[in-house]
């Protein structure tokens, strides 16, 4: 919390989740300062310490309809695990968008160069971590591959399938996906 350097623990946090409100981002949970926490560099207060992360949701136009990319964690222990849209964590001299765009490379092998549209962020319930994420057409051609030692497996599914395998907390962007395609936010899903 450099930025609020010399506040009073009380006003700092106020000025904290004025800055997160003017941002738009949602009010922190007072959970979190229990759970997730940090000390200020006087001492004085305790406050959030929110892991961000910054991901794409692709979108074309297959046989059922909109299809998205997926990917699935790789590992034993996440066998059962859900599916996510690709992300990660920023780096500390990047924006959330180009983190989105190269997190999508890293782990898909997909090259995202066309516009992205801001789908805003979800916080997991458990962990409190918050995924911001950026909706755009997918490529021409696109063939995603397991680009990266993360995942197991990347594909399109059918937006139904996507709904049954996508972790519950990031469904709420495939809600955003459908609206803002609906909307004209984003064009029509390409074939």
């Amino acid at each position: 919390m450099g930025q609020f350097y010399g506040m009073s623990g009380e006003s700092e946090q106020a000025a904290f989740d004025f800055t997160r409100a003017a941002a738009g981002l949602p009010r922190p949970s007072p959970l979190r300062y229990i759970a997730h926490s940090t000390i200020s560099s006087f001492g004085r207060g305790v406050y959030p310490a929110m892991k961000q992360s910054a991901g794409t949701l692709l979108y074309r136009g297959g046989n059922e309809g909109l299809e998205v990319l997926l990917v699935h964690p790789s590992g034993s222990y996440n066998r059962r695990a859900p599916w996510s849209i690709p992300k990660g964590e920023p780096d500390s001299d990047e924006d959330l968008e180009t983190t989105a765009r190269r997190e999508t490379q890293e782990e898909t092998g997909v090259e995202v160069d066309g516009p992205l549209v801001a789908l805003g962020s979800m916080t997991y319930k458990k962990s409190r971590k918050e995924v911001h994420c950026f909706a755009g057409p997918a490529p021409a051609g696109a063939a995603p591959r397991c680009a990266s030692w993360e995942i197991d497996q990347a594909c399109f599914v059918s937006l139904p399938r996507a709904r049954e395998l996508v972790h519950p907390d990031q469904t709420v962007f495939l809600d955003r996906l459908v609206a803002a395609v609906e909307e004209g936010a984003l064009p029509p899903a390409p074939s």
